[in-house]
């Protein structure tokens, strides 16, 4: 089974992220990179088999940080530094969607609406 996924960055910040689809890690299980205002697509290979996923629950992950966190964390555990998917899903921000039988998901990173530096994340599916 395979999704599709469109990610967009509506920051002005810098980000590092990880997808996964079915229990397997996409974009060749490396961190890959966001800059502000892109918007990228990718078509994630998921773990099941058709007939699996007819009997099983699907599952969409997207793993993000800030570089800038990204980087400091790096620094401070230089034992973690070649361990992407470790540090992108253990120890940044995780958003799921859970049995929801689709195979097109959009994630939209927005600055927040309060006035401060934080961000939203809207992972939505079709």
């Amino acid at each position: 089974m395979n999704a599709d996924v469109t990610i967009e960055n509506k920051t002005d910040k810098t980000f590092y992220y990880m997808v996964s689809y079915n229990w397997s890690m996409g974009t060749d299980d490396t961190k890959q990179t966001l800059l502000p205002g892109d918007i990228k697509s990718d078509v994630l290979k998921g773990h099941l088999t058709e007939a699996e996923y007819s009997d099983s629950t699907e599952l969409f992950g997207f793993y993000m940080m800030e570089k800038e966190v990204y980087d400091a964390y790096i620094a401070e555990h230089e034992y973690h530094a070649d361990d992407d998917w470790y540090v992108i899903v253990q120890k940044g921000e995780a958003y799921t969607a859970a049995d929801k039988r689709s195979q097109n998901y959009k994630v939209v990173i927005s600055p927040s609406t309060d006035g401060s530096e934080n961000y939203s994340v809207e992972l939505t599916w079709e």
